[in-house]
């Protein structure tokens, strides 16, 4: 099954927290052998847990200071126009097994349980955002895979409350 929940969606604008692979207001726990590409910060709390052993690539740890308190502005930005774009299509909240083309695709709760398939159509923006009211779950091993030019750049996840990445989850 291929969704297609919108023929052109823009990107949502990051700023300066373009640069960050986790970015939490509270605190950040990695629990195993993670791999990060990119910052990792927290404010306005301080903890962050579990690297090592997970380790980040091509950016560092920032703990309330100033590059992690200036990217929860330009978050909190990116979180407000994401959660508003429409029109936003309806989705089941298991992900996995559905391949889905641009747009924007709401549900209460989010879960990937297996493969996701992003098809960018061969587009040379394809964006994808998906709205997730409270939380998003992967399970052990379930992966987000990009299909006929779909970039990473360009997928957007506005989770309400947590996410939650199974171990060994691609994401």
């Amino acid at each position: 099954m291929v969704a297609n929940a919108a023929a052109q969606t823009l990107p949502v604008p990051l700023g300066t927290a373009s640069t960050y692979g986790v970015l939490a207001g509270s605190a950040i726990t990695n629990t195993g052998a993670s791999i990060v590409t990119g910052d990792i910060g927290v404010n306005p709390g301080t903890v962050v847990t579990g690297f090592p052993p997970g380790s980040v690539v091509g950016g560092a740890i920032h703990s309330a200071d100033e590059s992690a308190n200036s990217a929860q502005g330009a978050l909190t930005a990116a979180y407000i126009d994401a959660a508003g774009r429409t029109p936003a299509t309806p989705v089941a909240a298991q992900l996995g097994g559905y391949t889905f083309g641009p747009g924007v695709y709401n549900s209460g709760t989010l879960a990937i349980d297996g493969t996701v398939t992003l098809d960018g159509q061969n587009l040379a923006n394809a964006v994808f955002i998906f709205q997730a009211d409270s939380t998003l779950t992967t399970a052990g091993t379930s992966q987000v895979v990009l299909i006929n030019g779909a970039q990473p750049g360009n997928i957007f996840w506005k989770v309400g409350s947590s996410a939650t990445l199974g171990t060994y989850s691609v994401f």
